[in-house]
């Protein structure tokens, strides 16, 4: 790399840090998964207590090998597996909550399934292979051929609020998540929905199905709460270890700034992250250990396996990052056009539909030098050795549950959180004090192009690569466009029989805590610890599956608003009208799309539609003053963001 490219590279990187991790607190029927063999896990797994956290294999082979990944579980665990579940017991109207299983309520019958949600991070909608992409991810693909793929499935545009919603299915101006606490501004501080943590007006599904007589195991990232009180491990988890906050680094956790501190917790203890451990690996290990601890008691289980891949910084062992050279050397303009071609061929999206604008600040790649070309094309390269080493983890633990017959009598659910983050932005409002621990920081890194992905680097992918990720769709991470809120979902029915099915209709992470209630038999309780408690604001997609007909979720008439760091969009059928502050890239104006059609929003038809146009903002008024929404104080935080880079989460 010539030495001005590495200069500008520095420089990137010192202005990512703080964005990401700091600025926005880290804004098949019956066939085995392919996976690579690993080192016998045994009774590791089967024995893991309280303390023992990181005793797991490494698990760092390659993730395109084929066989057997725990070795043998030995003929206890194998005699452990339950013929037939014992009547089980739902909450009631009133659950208090103790951090033991302690069903109350009414007596239901018949088998209730395990339900496992494992959550990808910063992970775009095209990226796997079942939606058009490249990444090599076979365990992911073979998950797909037993699958609903949704292709219609929106989230929140940042971390933090997505996974509030996933666990309790609560708008999050109900549940605290209004904003996060790095970014919370004055106007916002001490207001009802703006606590920057799940406040006690909501029950999460934990608490809902620990009581309802499920384990309830949580591995990886959490951020909802700092402070002990709102660990996971009392919200509802029976067993824990958390990343508390929102990102840190692959292998050694936390970054060396006293500014931003790292935490984790393992149930009610603070633990140090197990050095050099490489978090998916970590993860993985982690929530088989749990499961295994109470196989055989007949009880099912809960589980919310959360990577911090693909947040940055990126990496991945040397394997993964070996097995993806090369791959991108085309660039990411041509990428684009075939991840949009292959989305068609496969029947994922409109003929109609067209790649959105290349982001302004986003070159064409031919106009870039040589040395431009090898970087970006290596930080790529990174981004997908990273999303392989998740692959290769959940293939593990989808492997694990087959091997005890728990599998087919498991809802499983693959799903990211947001859209694509861009990372690398130009402008920083940076105290002197995180400034300088940045500078040192970086002075014990090797940034340098071969050196990228290495657990001593600092790798983002750039505006570039993540308008890859959400190809064909406008905008990134931290917006309410398609770019930042579409995300890759796939659903595996609790049954063995099961093929890929592509679902078109839409869908929002509200809808999977009733989901997750009405297939677990268990009742939302109208308070809970002795407060009332708020509604949930999806429906359960269960009905509509029983009847093969998931049009009906969200009708053409319903109206469905969001609001995140001033951003405002409503969806009302194949409409969209979203209102862009400038601070985006906007103009502070609304646009109607229908983005049946037009899925990258670049077809404005408010001029055309102007009586629909004028009904969906009366809906979004009046969403926004019954969750008395306050839009953060952009002069306060003094930054903007430009329409081709997103906030971080």
């Amino acid at each position: 790399m010539s030495e001005k490219r590495q200069g500008h590279y520095d420089r990137k990187i010192l202005l990512v840090i703080i964005p990401a991790a700091l600025l926005l607190s880290s804004f098949v029927t019956g066939s085995q998964f392919i996976q690579p063999s690993i080192a016998q896990i045994g009774q590791q797994a089967k024995e893991r207590v309280g303390g023992a956290v990181g005793q797991l294999t490494d698990g760092n082979q390659k993730g395109n090998q084929s066989g057997g990944v725990l070795g043998q579980l030995g003929d206890q665990a194998k005699s452990l597996i339950p013929t037939t579940r014992p009547q089980l017991l739902t909450t009631a109207n009133d659950t208090q909550g103790s951090n033991q299983a302690s069903p109350s309520g009414n007596i239901v019958t018949g088998e209730r399934p395990n339900i496992l949600l494992i959550v990808a991070d910063d992970f775009g909608w095209s990226d796997l292979k079942p939606y058009g992409g490249d990444i090599i991810a076979p365990n992911l693909d073979a998950f797909a051929n037993q699958s609903l793929l949704f292709t219609n499935f929106h989230v929140m545009p940042v971390c933090s609020a997505t996974r509030s919603v996933f666990l309790t299915g609560v708008d999050v101006h109900k549940s605290g998540m209004g904003t996060m606490d790095l970014i919370l501004t004055p106007n916002q501080k001490g207001k009802p929905g703006y606590e920057t943590y799940l406040n006690d007006r909501v029950a999460t599904v934990a608490e809902i199905l620990r009581d309802s007589g499920y384990h309830t195991y949580l591995s990886g990232k959490w951020h909802l709460g700092h402070d002990q009180q709102n660990w996971p491990y009392n919200r509802g988890f029976e067993e824990s270890f958390a990343l508390l906050h929102g990102g840190g680094t692959m292998w050694n956790g936390t970054f060396p700034i006293d500014a931003y501190k790292v935490t984790w917790a393992n149930n009610s203890q603070l633990v140090p992250y197990p050095n050099g451990k490489y978090s998916s690996d970590l993860y993985a290990d982690d929530i088989i250990g749990m499961i295994a601890k109470n196989h055989g008691d007949n009880k099912p289980f809960f589980g919310y396996l959360a990577f911090q891949a693909n947040h940055f910084p990126l990496g991945a062992p040397a394997n993964y990052l070996s097995a993806n050279e090369g791959r991108y050397d085309m660039g990411w303009d041509k990428l684009r056009e075939q991840r949009l071609d292959n989305q068609k061929n496969l029947g994922l999206i409109a003929e109609s539909a067209e790649l959105s604008p290349r982001a302004t600040g986003v070159k064409p790649w031919d106009q870039l030098t040589v040395a431009e070309m090898s970087n970006e094309s290596k930080k790529m390269e990174v981004y997908a050795a990273t999303a392989q080493a998740m692959d290769y983890n959940i293939g593990k633990v989808l492997d694990y549950l087959k091997k005890i017959g728990e599998y087919n009598n498991t809802l499983i659910i693959f799903a990211s959180d947001n859209g694509g983050e861009p990372a690398e932005v130009e402008e920083l409002n940076l105290t002197p004090d995180i400034r300088s621990d940045a500078q040192k920081y970086l002075l014990t890194l090797n940034t340098t192009e071969a050196n990228m992905g290495n657990w001593d680097s600092l790798v983002t992918y750039g505006p570039g690569w993540a308008q890859v990720s959400n190809t064909p769709f406008k905008g990134f991470k931290g917006q309410l466009t398609e770019g930042g809120i579409r995300v890759p979902f796939m659903m595996k029915l609790p049954s063995g029989n099961q093929t890929r099915e592509i679902v078109n209709d839409f869908a929002t992470g509200d809808d999977l805590v009733p989901t997750f209630l009405n297939y677990a038999n268990a009742t939302y309780p109208d308070t809970y610890k002795g407060n009332k408690i708020e509604p949930l604001a999806g429906k359960s997609m269960l009905p509509f599956l029983e009847q093969n007909n998931l049009a009906n979720l969200h009708s053409d008439n319903e109206t469905i608003p969001l609001e995140y760091l001033g951003v405002e969009a409503v969806y009302k059928g194949n409409w969209k009208a979203i209102n862009l502050p400038k601070e985006f890239g906007g103009d502070n104006q609304w646009h109607l799309y229908d983005i049946s059609i037009d899925p990258q929003e670049s077809n404005d038809l408010s001029k055309e539609q102007p009586a629909l146009t004028k009904e969906l903002i009366t809906a979004y008024d009046q969403y926004a003053n019954q969750s008395n929404i306050i839009p953060p104080d952009f002069a306060y935080l003094g930054f903007s963001v430009p329409d081709e880079i997103a906030f971080e989460g």
